[in-house]
């Protein structure tokens, strides 16, 4: 590209990486030759999302800037010109949650309910500060390690889905709530519950019932699927609790984790009974070799560097290649993770 045509946006930057978001606009990962920082840089058309989102985005990204939660990477700042709202964040070297589940087959039930509880706790923690609802969905949660998540892009839903019906892809719908697809009804803290239901099932490689690319049949099933089978017991109960049409009949986060706490003990009871009868715990009813053989996660290959404990890696260097970017794990930027928050 010529420089000197260049949007001001990036004048300080390397373009490393573009990808479309279908009519919405389109996101960067741009490289900073001097501070050798690695940024990731969405931008919305105006057009397409109205002002009504972009003001919201902007209160948005001011109220998690505010608050800097450790277990947050947050939009830094924003731009806005006559066409798009730009927002930046660093670039966050380690694998999405759904690449770590793929990466990790060998994760038991009861692994796999220990990091999901990590997640409810910290949107629990979003909630007692009055943040929600939010985006929440595998390709925003990142993964340290069993003990250590981030969380990022933690915007409102993006405007009237009557509108975004018509222009998006169906997967950008897969974790939303059904009072999202109903204009008459607010989106609360209970649509995260939602949410945070879907991730669980699609941790233990139960197929969505609603994952199509027609969207319209989407947005009926969603609305209209029933208690969903699971094999799991505990599972089942705790997703089908989640998945409730009716927001107000959701459990709210302190009652899910409570409720997880009684789980993992009612699972290690069964474990120790099993091992002393059996000689093993079989997950979910299967084998360890073909557990995650149904996941709905697609295997991807993560960007993983070596983890230190309480910290979060942030950024790392590049090395370009052609028509690709290769992440070198030296020069980690860190944070420390509050130990009050930390779960040890």
């Amino acid at each position: 590209m010529d420089k000197s045509r260049r949007h001001p946006v990036f004048a300080e930057y390397e373009i490393k990486y573009e990808t479309h978001l279908e009519n919405f606009g389109v996101v960067h990962v741009l490289f900073n030759p001097i501070s050798k920082e690695v940024t990731l840089l969405k931008s919305l058309l105006i057009e397409h999302v109205g002002l009504d989102t972009v003001n919201s985005i902007k209160k948005r990204i001011e109220v998690l800037k505010q608050a800097n939660f450790p277990f947050v990477v947050h939009w830094t700042h924003y731009i806005q010109d006559e066409k798009y709202l730009h927002f930046f964040r660093p670039f966050i070297n380690a694998p999405s949650l759904q690449e770590y589940i793929s990466q990790h087959q060998e994760m038991d039930s009861k692994r796999i309910l220990l990091l999901w509880r990590k997640i409810v706790e910290y949107i629990n923690y979003l909630h007692y500060s009055r943040i929600f609802p939010s985006v929440i969905k595998p390709s925003n949660i990142f993964v340290l390690n069993e003990n250590q998540i981030i969380l990022t892009d933690l915007l409102e839903p993006l405007g009237d889905s009557r509108i975004l019906l018509q222009t998006a892809p169906s997967n950008h719908f897969l974790y939303f709530s059904p009072e999202y697809f109903n204009n008459r009804s607010e989106m609360t803290k209970e649509s995260d519950v939602w949410s945070i239901g879907v991730i669980l099932m699609s941790m233990f490689g139960v197929s969505i019932p609603w994952k199509t690319k027609n969207i319209f049949a989407m947005v009926k099933l969603i609305m209209n699927t029933d208690e969903i089978p699971i094999e799991d017991p505990d599972v089942s109960s705790i997703v089908n609790s989640l998945l409730m049409k009716n927001p107000k009949e959701r459990p709210n986060l302190d009652d899910v984790l409570s409720n997880h706490t009684t789980v993992i003990n009612r699972r290690n009871q069964r474990r120790n009974s099993l091992e002393n009868n059996e000689g093993g715990l079989p997950l979910l009813g299967q084998s360890k070799q073909n557990y995650h053989s149904h996941s709905s996660f697609p295997q991807q290959k993560g960007l993983v560097s070596p983890i230190t404990k309480h910290q979060i890696p942030i950024i790392s260097q590049v090395k370009m290649r052609r028509n690709s970017v290769t992440y070198r794990p030296n020069q980690v930027a860190v944070k420390p993770i509050l130990e009050s928050i930390q779960e040890e």
